[in-house]
């Protein structure tokens, strides 16, 4: 069983999720209807601290202004497209379902200062005083709303509060803190605490279920950032938790990975609700969910950077040693730096950066970093000298890493190749039996570029009056309505891509 969390925080990283209704009061609704299933998860006992994302520190504004003004050219250019498109299926004939008109399109709304995040900012403190008020779960529990007019990303303003709380004296150490969010950063920042109980409460990314037909950009790119997820190193207890009669059932998972050791990770899985279903809400993702035990990740951590040579008269420090394993991490990328380009993570860069670390942090003399003295103006908590000497390091593995990929781009390059020419081999076998079978038939065959369109002499009369006929009486009915708004919505998304 999990045991209730002590504090529990929520990143306004469900606004980013709960799309695509057309309304800001509908986006509202799931928000809070999403909220409400976490608190049933975590069921805080203590506190519970909300964060919307403010004005992103300096270091982050340029890609963020980047991305938007991408999204809104791309956007233009998808509504230009896609107005050609119903022209065209216009002058052929083709009816197509009407245009829907929403307030929420543009994933750009997001952002602070915006009215949606001013409406959402007062829709959520209303929604938190009727919680005190009428839900029992809630009276005893300390609510922070932190919104898009405080500074500063959701996860960082977190972290902060962490950190202040810790400096005071009442403070107790055993506190319990979960943290809700997909963000993979977020557990670089639970490790960066230092805190023992710290789980992260998350979706089941590693779930690959079958793609949804998306029907606005940001629900499509929203779907793409769930599922190109890096493999798992099979560490994951599954446990499902059914929702019935408004309590949670705790049932072994189907899928479980058999393990006989602690796993970092509990899976939960709920249902979707038959209040949702009645209410006609729209159907909210129902992935299984996750907690990270980060106490559990940081005694795997310990497993694999175990150094087995430190330098003479050296005394490793674990802490420290995350601390390292966090800053290593970075050259991997994360939101405010740039990546190296031989290290990308679904290569296993992690792996590469911590066997290098281990294999030179005896010729690095010691420590990369030294976060007590993260506040000297000197700036001398990063020892540049064995940053250096680690990069160097790295370096001498680039040969192999631009090699191997330029095999595997080769090797992926012939077999394509020879996929196609195999299905061009079979296709032109299969229109020759296809010719020779009609001939033997009696069927004259008309062969038009690729395609053979076969017209029987004896009832060919018959067929054509009879298709003209429909072509003048009848009407395209719904599903052929609904074929072409497919076809029109495939060839938009090609031209996107």
């Amino acid at each position: 069983a999990i045991s209730p969390a002590g504090h529990r925080y929520v990143m306004a990283d469900i606004s980013h999720r709960l799309f695509p209704p057309t309304t800001f009061e509908a986006v509202f609704n799931n928000i809070c209807e999403y909220i409400d299933r976490l608190f049933s998860i975590v069921r805080p006992r203590k506190l519970l601290y909300m964060a919307i994302d403010g004005v992103a520190p300096r270091a982050k504004l340029n890609q963020q202004r980047a991305r938007r003004f991408r999204t809104s050219k791309d956007n233009e250019t998808a509504e230009a497209e896609e107005q050609r498109l119903r022209n065209q299926f216009e002058m052929e004939g083709k009816q197509v379902l009407p245009k829907q008109e929403s307030e929420v399109s543009d994933s750009n709304i997001i952002t602070p200062g915006t009215e949606f995040m001013y409406r959402l900012s007062k829709k959520l403190q209303s929604y938190i005083r009727r919680r005190i008020k009428n839900d029992a779960g809630w009276k005893d529990v300390k609510v922070i709303l932190s919104d898009a007019n405080v500074p500063g990303e959701g996860e960082h303003k977190i972290m902060s509060f962490i950190r202040q709380q810790r400096t005071f004296p009442e403070y107790n150490p055993n506190t319990r803190h979960c943290l809700y969010g997909l963000d993979a950063d977020l557990i670089m920042l639970a490790l960066a605490t230092h805190e023992v109980h710290f789980s992260i409460l998350r979706e089941n990314v590693f779930v690959q279920d079958q793609k949804p037909s998306c029907e606005t950009a940001l629900e499509s790119s929203l779907h793409e950032a769930e599922t190109s997820s890096a493999k798992s190193r099979g560490w994951f207890k599954q446990v499902v938790t059914v929702k019935q009669n408004g309590s949670f059932i705790k049932k072994p998972c189907q899928d479980a990975l058999p393990s006989s050791e602690s796993t970092p990770e509990t899976c939960l899985h709920e249902t979707e609700s038959s209040s949702s279903k009645s209410r006609g809400s729209f159907n909210l993702s129902k992935k299984p969910y996750q907690f990270l035990h980060v106490w559990i990740l940081r005694e795997y951590l310990e497993i694999d950077i175990e150094i087995s040579d430190p330098p003479e008269k050296f005394e490793v420090d674990f802490e420290r040693i995350v601390d390292d394993f966090i800053f290593i991490c970075f050259f991997a990328g994360n939101d405010f730096l740039p990546h190296m380009p031989t290290l990308e993570i679904h290569e296993g860069a992690i792996d590469l950066l911590i066997h290098v670390y281990k294999e030179e942090f005896k010729n690095l003399g010691g420590y990369i970093v030294d976060m007590q003295r993260v506040d000297d103006k000197n700036g001398g908590y990063i020892k540049l000298k064995r940053v250096e000497k680690f990069i160097l390091s790295i370096g001498t593995y680039e040969d192999k890493i631009f090699k191997k990929r330029s095999e595997l781009q080769e090797r992926k390059l012939r077999r394509i190749l020879s996929e196609y020419a195999d299905a061009k081999d079979d296709e032109e076998e299969g229109l020759g039996s296809e010719l020779e079978h009609s001939t033997r038939n009696g069927i004259s065959a008309l062969h038009i570029g690729e395609s053979l369109f076969s017209v029987n002499s004896a009832t060919m009369s018959v067929g054509n009056c009879t298709s003209s006929g429909r072509r003048q009486t009848s009407i395209a009915d719904d599903s052929e309505i609904l074929k072409n708004t497919k076809e029109l919505k495939e060839k938009l998304k090609d031209h996107i891509r």
